[in-house]
């Protein structure tokens, strides 16, 4: 092949005008369109953490405004689970026979006296049966250390603190 000749004096020759190459134009917009979705997916990624954690602390403090308005207390063979426990005033707590014998509630004196609807048909009295898989409810609603044990098992005692 010739190298091509030029003369130096005369000037080039116009290049005649083109159209940007479709090629390159189709990949710069996809370019564009593939930045946009990266960085609208990073985006999104990060505000719905920033909703998730939102939602974990709402649920959080729904689960301890609802744990202080409402336990559960199980009965076993073995005792009371959990024996010691602390909610809010008005707390509904269920007392849950979760054993195959019957287990009775009996209050101490001071509770009984401490709390004036303990005896009341409907609510906690002194010596409450309950009979297995069975349960109670009783909602404090004075605040105090209460006590009671299990009449059929009286070293299985449960202290409520109700604030």
């Amino acid at each position: 092949m010739e190298p091509i000749k030029t003369n130096p004096t005369q000037p080039a020759p116009a290049l005649a005008p083109t159209r940007p190459n479709r090629t390159v134009f189709k990949l710069v917009v996809g370019l564009v369109v593939v930045a946009a979705l990266v960085g609208g997916g990073v985006w999104w990624a990060h505000h719905e953490a920033v909703r998730q954690e939102a939602l974990k602390k709402l649920h959080e403090e729904q689960d301890s405004e609802a744990f202080a308005h409402e336990a559960t207390i199980q009965i076993t063979a073995a005792g009371f689970l959990p024996s010691k426990i602390t909610v809010a005033r008005d707390t509904r707590i269920y007392f849950e026979n979760k054993d195959k014998s019957v287990h009775s509630l009996v209050t101490d004196d001071a509770t009984a006296k401490a709390e004036p609807d303990l005896g009341k048909n409907e609510e906690m009295s002194v010596v409450q049966e309950i009979a297995p898989a069975g349960g109670h409810a009783y909602s404090f609603h004075h605040a105090g250390t209460f006590r009671a044990h299990d009449g059929h098992n009286p070293t299985a005692n449960i202290e409520i603190e109700v604030k």
